[in-house]
């Protein structure tokens, strides 16, 4: 009879405080959906650009691989996008550093290079990519590197830098 209380009464205890110490969780501790904090939202980002509510959508691969072909600076691993009068404008770090790098390519094209079907002309717009590009043709007059939606291109991506 005391060998039997011997194992009987730590196993006892443990479950015991076992219980205790799950006893305070409940259902839902760890919400892994922070919208579920709002009764009747819901979380509905697809890109990082969503979640710092920024302007900007991301590049598609199809426009990250344009890109990568004809820099001469390395890959281009990102690449920011906004649509603006005339077309859209996406600017892209390139370089060995991707993201990191502080060579910020700005390019234009007519059609939407967030589709993964993306097979449009991308216009070298500022210093960057004119020189780390082989990207050479003229972007239409409707594109400018001083437009609002080209600023606007630079500054969702220089906000990912911080």
């Amino acid at each position: 009879m005391k060998l039997i209380t011997a194992k009987v009464v730590p196993a006892l205890g443990i479950s015991l405080a076992s219980v205790l110490l799950l006893s305070g969780c409940v259902g839902g501790a760890q919400n892994q959906d922070p919208s579920a904090d709002d009764p009747g939202s819901s979380d509905n980002r697809t890109n990082p650009a969503q979640a710092n509510k920024n302007a900007c959508g991301l590049a598609s691969d199809a426009v990250l691989q344009k890109l990568s072909d004809v820099s001469s600076n390395g890959p281009a691993r990102v690449g920011w996008t906004y649509k603006s009068d005339g077309g859209w404008y996406v600017a892209a770090p390139l370089g060995d550093n991707a993201t990191l790098s502080k060579v910020v390519g700005l390019w234009a094209t007519k059609g939407d290079p967030t589709l993964t079907d993306f097979d449009g002309t991308l216009y070298a717009l500022n210093d960057d990519a004119q020189t780390q590009s082989s990207s050479s043709t003229a972007a239409p007059s409707s594109f400018s590197a001083d437009s609002s939606g080209a600023k606007q291109a630079l500054s969702c991506e220089k906000s990912t830098d911080d």
